[in-house]
This record gives structure tokens, sequence and C-alpha cells, in this order.
């Protein structure tokens, strides 16, 4: 039993050039170069395909973000791409005072022995070495035990289809999408959905859960750097006033 508490660790890579245009196009933009020697190549081409979509939205979406408080992640998994959502948030001069992620399986294990909040953890580490005056966490637990309110969210891929939510390996009697919107507020939010059909279902969840947000930007994104085989639709959501500000 000594290996469930083992502390999880990857070995930092020195060699993360992009194969790909648009790879090093954002390598670029962003100047990634400075991650090299602190991150993994496995963890480099997780957060990058993140920033990926990030990329697409016009700051001008996002003007409503809120003027203090942290920044959240909704169903974070183990938050490997936490490192590209901080350095978004630098690029766009956003205000944040530290970033945490949420995820209601954070307590499994995977085959090495790990959970997703010990691999999150370590992530998180190296990000509060690099921005010490923010605050880096990780929840373990359902958003709807835990309420939150922040200047802005990030949710990819929330579940509003029984199939997906029954797939990760969560129970039918849960899944309860406007519910689950309705335990998170932000003035702005940033949602990214498995094809059109699942963005259109999320919007149905959003007018229930929040009917003074209106979708503000939207755009769909095929053949980017996210594995995924179907179409990705990236959509900003702002409320009508900031109730952190």
């Amino acid at each position: 039993m000594i290996f469930l508490f083992r502390n999880y660790s990857e070995k930092p890579d020195t060699d993360l050039r992009p194969v790909t245009e648009r790879g090093r196009e954002l390598f670029k933009k962003y100047d990634l170069e400075k991650l090299k020697g602190r991150i993994s190549a496995k963890t480099f081409r997780d957060g990058i395909s993140y920033l990926d979509l990030l990329d697409q939205i016009p700051k001008e979406a996002l003007v409503r973000a809120g003027s203090k408080g942290p920044w959240v992640d909704v169903g974070s998994r183990d938050f490997a791409y936490a490192w590209s959502l901080s350095i978004y948030l630098e690029s766009k001069s956003m205000v944040w005072d530290g970033l945490e992620g949420i995820e209601v399986t954070g307590t499994k294990f995977f085959k090495d022995l790990s959970t997703p909040k010990k691999r999150a953890d370590f992530h998180l580490s190296d990000l509060s070495r690099v921005y010490p005056q923010k605050r880096f966490r990780y929840h373990a637990k359902d958003v709807r035990s835990q309420p939150m309110t922040a200047s802005g969210i990030f949710w990819f891929f929330p579940f509003v289809t029984l199939s997906a939510h029954k797939k990760w390996g969560l129970s039918a009697r849960d899944f309860n999408p406007s519910e689950t919107l309705k335990s998170v507020q932000a003035p702005v939010w940033i949602v990214a959905n498995f094809t059109q059909t699942e963005a259109e279902l999320f919007r149905n969840e959003m007018a229930k859960a929040h009917p003074s947000y209106s979708r503000v930007f939207s755009q769909v994104i095929e053949g980017g750097l996210h594995p995924s085989p179907h179409p990705i639709v990236i959509s900003v959501w702002s409320a009508e006033s900031k109730p952190n500000a």
C-alpha cells in the first residue's frame, strides 16, 4: 500500500519543437521556448492543443471578465494543460489572482496508482514557481458540492449528453447539466464543445441555468491541434453584470 502515497512526477524535455505549421506558429507567438526543461513533451502536446482553441478568441469577446478573483477550470482531468491557460491569461493581460481546477473524478486511480489530483498537484507546483504571486489550486470534487465564483470560467467539453456522462464512469442519477452549470458564477465563460449538436445542447442548458448570459462569440474549428476526430466549437459567454466585480 505504500505505493498509494507515492508522489507523481514527469521528466521534463528540452526538445518541444512542434511538428506542424500551426504548432510552430503558436510556439513563436506565445514564446513557448521558455517551457523547455520545465515540462514533458506529453504535457506540452496536451497544453498546446488547448492553446490552439483559445487562440481563436478575439480579445474583445473577453471584455466583461471580472476584476478580481481566480479563473476556474471545470472538469480539469489531471490539469496537464494548466500551463496553457496561464500563458493565455498572461498574454491577454487578463486580471487573474490565480487558477483553480475542479474535477469530480480527481481521486480515481490510474494504472500507475497516481490520481488526477496527484498529477495536477505536480503540474501546478511548476506554475507556482513561475508565478509566485498567483494562487494555484485543484479540487477533487463535484463542482455542485463547492459552488464557485470567479473572474472567468474555462469549461472544456462539459457533459451535455447522458452517454458522455456515463462513459466517464459517472452515475446516470447525477446527470443534470443545468444544475451543474448553476454551481459556478463568473461574468465570462470560455466553453468548448464537441460538434455543433453538443454546442446547441449546451446553449439550451445554459439558458436554463443562467438566462441572463448570452453567447458573444462562437467558432467551429476543424483540423486543429486537439486530437478530437470531431469539429470543436469554441464559444464565449458573457453575463449582463459582473457578479464579482
